[in-house]
């Protein structure tokens, strides 16, 4: 079993918590595909966590390795997060973005400590002190620079596939959590659209107006939550 890093935004980590959100589409890996005469090649398996391509009916062939695992595989989810506070012994309490909600670590590798030491030293200094009275770090640390220690939320990898984007199903949208995010954004309504509908939206709001229709390639990753 190996753990990988998934980046998640604060709308999707809400719907990981929720247990909305079960599956994830990600085309890291599969770009290759999505540029060279897309139409023409087609998946022919996926199998030891090896996508398996061929090329119209000429004798090319690929193989793409899922840089997200396979079943029985874990996912540790990179957020936006913070230094929220710290105890008397100088312990974190980190803080997340998506919820506002902060946990107590006190577990973390050895090799962390000095570098913990002078960030607390840090914001204990008089100038963030006196602010509030707090050893807090009062702003946002990006996603990508969350450490594993930091993480609140392991997924484990229960189904790995890969198809074209436009390919999804509306139970698979569903699965995808767009309702939770529907709901935070300026267009919802009470006459929502279908889910496949939603899905295409929240797509575009992450890769841009044309990442739909370019239809690539995805890493279709099913998931459950462990922790």
């Amino acid at each position: 079993m190996k753990e990988t890093q998934l980046l998640m935004n604060g709308p999707m980590v809400r719907a990981t918590l929720a247990g909305y959100k079960t599956i994830t589409r990600r085309t890291n890996g599969l770009e290759y595909f999505s540029d060279n005469e897309p139409d023409n090649w087609r998946c022919v398996r996926v199998a030891g966590g090896y996508a398996y391509f061929v090329y119209g009916n000429s004798p090319v062939e690929r193989a793409e390795k899922c840089l997200y695992g396979q079943v029985g595989d874990r996912l540790w989810v990179r957020e936006t997060w913070q230094y929220a506070d710290w105890t008397e012994e100088g312990d974190p309490h980190i803080g997340y973005a998506a919820d506002g909600k902060r946990i107590l670590i006190e577990d973390y590798p050895e090799a962390w400590a000095k570098r913990l030491e002078e960030v607390w030293c840090e914001l204990s200094a008089p100038k963030n002190y006196d602010i509030d009275n707090r050893a807090a770090d009062r702003r946002w640390r990006p996603n990508i620079h969350m450490p594993r220690w930091a993480c609140r939320i392991l997924l484990e990898v229960t189904g790995v596939r890969v198809e074209r984007l436009q390919g999804i199903s509306e139970p698979d949208a569903m699965a995808e959590g767009v309702f939770s995010w529907w709901r935070e954004t300026d267009e919802c309504s009470s006459d929502h659209p279908a889910p496949s509908v939603i899905f295409r939206h929240l797509w575009e709001s992450i890769g841009g107006a044309s990442s739909w229709d370019a239809n690539p390639w995805v890493w279709v990753i099913e998931f459950r939550r462990v922790k």
